[in-house]
């Protein structure tokens, strides 16, 4: 294990200072609050009991839905009146004594509405699986092994019997039966703790303009759940025995914050530098890694005492200097909340060529 020398713990968050108040509206937030607005009234544009209206109605990358829920101006969705479609070549999953297997990894193709996704939308047949898990198809590229199910099985049996199992032996027994994946892709992950394992899961995603990937882990029988990595999700304190993420989860909260990686909307960013710099001004958290400390935070929050916590390839944007601030100040966070390292890989002040931090943590089960 890479060693790092952790920074002196500052009072938060186990602090009895007072709470930093909320700053002052400005005009990044004012747009990011009048979008919300408009595209929440624009979700609830239908006749009662009619149609619900077809993402591809509003454009290809201008789906209501996906916005409120990516933004974060709602921490789930609001309910509807409306019907929504049904698939016109849906097809009953198996009934057939290996049907569960067969649902998990060999999801018919009828169930998704391929319409919806302008990349493939005449992807109604068997041909449909094989033209989403296309490398190169965009929207997919981050997960092209996602819709090929087969080569996608055989590496999440790899990365449990490897990783997960000898880092949390308990995984499928009594004490570990509960996980939520964030960013869960297409459910692989979850396909194989619950067939091979037994066990119950939630997989957290966003389905993209040519990745369906909610509708592919409903096809399987996995469930998912469309919200924003950086929300509270609606989940009671400690549901979890595990939290695990595989590319996203903390890498992607890193991203977001003023010191990160890659900016993908300007308002978001610009409303968490406006937290941030109020959180400084009043004495509060370092204003580099707001995003990335409501994250962890909500990570601790979600997992019971005792549970385990798990991120694998978390890359670092930027350069060395940003990877060991990241990691000092993450591993600091971890150490202040009484996280318990079971295996942990990070970059190290003197060996500048790791950009990664991979971990297996466990919750305590008391602290002071």
């Amino acid at each position: 294990m890479l060693a790092l020398h952790l920074c002196a713990a500052p009072a938060w968050p186990f602090s009895s200072s007072k709470p930093t108040p909320t700053p002052a509206p400005t005009s990044a937030t004012s747009a990011l609050e009048a979008s919300c607005k408009e595209h929440t009234e624009r979700y609830h544009k239908y006749e009662w009991l009619g149609d619900c209206p077809e993402p591809r109605d509003f454009g290809a990358r201008d789906d209501p839905a996906h916005f409120v829920a990516y933004e974060g101006c709602r921490a789930t969705l609001p309910t509807r009146g409306c019907a929504v479609a049904i698939p016109p070549n849906y097809v009953e999953p198996p009934t057939s004594d290996d049907s569960a297997k067969l649902r998990l990894f060999d999801p018919h193709p009828s169930s998704i509405h391929w319409t919806r996704y302008p990349t493939y939308p005449n992807n109604e047949g068997a041909d449909g699986w094989s033209a989403a898990g296309s490398r190169g198809k965009q929207g997919t590229v981050d997960c092209f092994q996602c819709f090929s199910f087969a080569g996608d099985r055989a590496i999440w049996e790899k990365y449990v019997r490897v990783l997960m199992k000898p880092a949390i032996p308990d995984l499928g027994g009594p004490r570990v039966r509960t996980v939520l994946d964030l960013g869960a892709g297409a459910g692989g992950l979850l396909a194989v703790l619950q067939h091979k394992y037994g066990m119950q899961g939630v997989g957290v995603t966003m389905d993209g303009p040519n990745s369906p990937y909610l509708e592919t882990m409903a096809a399987r029988g996995v469930i998912g759940l469309r919200a924003s990595l950086s929300d509270r999700l609606p989940f009671q304190d400690g549901a979890f025995d595990l939290i695990h993420s595989r590319l996203s989860g903390l890498r992607f909260a890193e991203s977001e914050g003023t010191s990160g990686g890659k900016r993908r909307d300007g308002a978001k960013v610009a409303r968490q530098r406006d937290g941030a710099r109020a959180a400084k001004a009043a004495g509060g958290r370092r204003s580099d890694f707001t995003a990335l400390d409501s994250a962890v935070m909500e990570w601790d929050r979600l997992v019971r005492p005792g549970g385990y916590l798990m991120q694998t390839a978390w890359k670092i944007g930027r350069g060395p200097q940003h990877w060991n601030r990241t990691a000092t100040h993450f591993l600091g966070l971890a150490n202040r909340l009484g996280w318990k390292p079971l295996l942990l890989i990070a970059p190290s002040d003197h060996k500048r060529k790791s950009n990664s931090i991979e971990f297996v943590y466990q919750k305590p089960l008391k602290r002071p």
